[in-house]
């Protein structure tokens, strides 16, 4: 039985070629998007919508990615399905995953035993709390073959809608699972913007708005006016996806923060009382 197989759901975009090359055993599903984009590699196309665009072809791609999953239950270990702009960068990214979804206990200060104990979870997915969201979002989810070999039913993708922390309402293509999720968030050392170029569960890379125009109802509130004008977000999405481009290895290097557990910032810090912000 082979280890993975990651499916990736691709639409138009300038970017397309940036998000091709993958080493592992790949699937593209594409909507309306030619298969020449894959000429000369190993990656599995499967063309989706091939029309103008269709308000459910999202939701379309990632049930019948699921479907193929099914279909090929028993001959890999795992599945993933994933956005076109996100993908695994470290080594052992499938170990480290698995290793945070076994099950675990946890203590309370002062307590000799365990307080509680949490399950093995099955499926892994994106949870994006930097979009002020709660829900699974499927432009990232793990599932362990051994979960659909039990139940080929056990994850769905729907349609529902959904209230963010902000308060705000709206319909959203969400994950859904039977079985126990560990959520993935947002991990980032350096934030280089607020919601674009984000690490997951530091294993993970999302860039936001790989095939679309940077769009998220959180900038539309006004949410990150006062750091970022709202018509530079996508000036900056730009210049961060040129650099991932130029260099990927430097940028993932920076936005994990190499030296994590060195952190220059707190050790050389003056250990006074620094001057209170004004108002």
């Amino acid at each position: 039985m082979k280890k993975i197989l990651v499916a990736s759901i691709y639409s138009p975009s300038d970017r397309n070629p940036a998000w091709r090359e993958r080493n592992y055993d790949h699937m593209a599903w594409l909507n309306r998007v030619s298969p020449d984009l894959f000429a000369g590699t190993r990656t599995m196309v499967v063309p989706g919508s091939q029309g103008e665009t269709a308000p459910d072809e999202h939701l379309a791609a990632l049930r019948g990615i699921l479907g193929h999953f099914v279909e090929l239950r028993n001959r890999y270990e795992h599945f993933m399905v994933t956005d076109s702009d996100v993908f695994p960068f470290r080594a052992r990214w499938l170990d480290t995953v698995l290793a945070m979804m076994r099950k675990r206990s946890w203590r309370r200060p002062g307590d000799l035993v365990p307080s509680g104990r949490l399950p093995e979870r099955l499926v892994a997915a994106i949870v994006q709390t930097d979009h002020l969201n709660v829900y699974f979002h499927p432009s990232a989810v793990l599932i362990q073959g051994a979960a659909l070999r039990a139940d080929p039913t056990c994850v769905e993708f729907r349609a529902e809608v959904q209230r963010n922390i902000l308060g705000m309402e709206f319909q959203e293509v969400v994950a859904a699972s039977k079985v126990p999720v560990l959520p993935l968030v947002r991990t980032n050392s350096l934030n280089a913007h607020p919601l674009v170029a984000g690490v997951y569960g530091d294993v993970i890379y999302r860039h936001g708005g790989g095939s679309e125009e940077l769009f998220t109802r959180v900038l539309e509130s006004g949410y990150f006016d006062h750091m970022i004008p709202r018509s530079d977000h996508a000036a900056l999405a730009d210049q961060l996806f040129e650099a991932l481009v130029r260099d990927p290895e430097k940028v993932l290097e920076q936005l994990v923060g190499a030296n994590r557990l060195e952190p220059d910032l707190l050790s050389e810090a003056d250990s006074t009382q620094g001057p209170a912000a004004t108002p």
